[in-house]
């Protein structure tokens, strides 16, 4: 059995929040202070956005 692009795309939105916290604590370690609540979402949104765009160009085939 092949893995298939719906099963990595499946796999990516699964992970999102915990690769979102490790992008989070990445940005923290640089900038040394914590983020707050208002950034921290916009990180998610931006890896979101991110998958959202990856996956889409994965199931047109690009």
């Amino acid at each position: 059995m092949s893995i298939t692009t719906k099963d990595i795309a499946e796999a990516m939105y699964s992970s999102i929040e915990g690769y979102a916290a490790y992008v989070v604590d990445s940005i923290q370690f640089s900038i040394d202070r914590d983020l707050t609540d208002e950034e921290q979402q916009n990180v998610y949104k931006t890896v979101e956005d991110a998958i959202d765009k990856v996956t889409t160009e994965m199931e047109q085939g690009g």
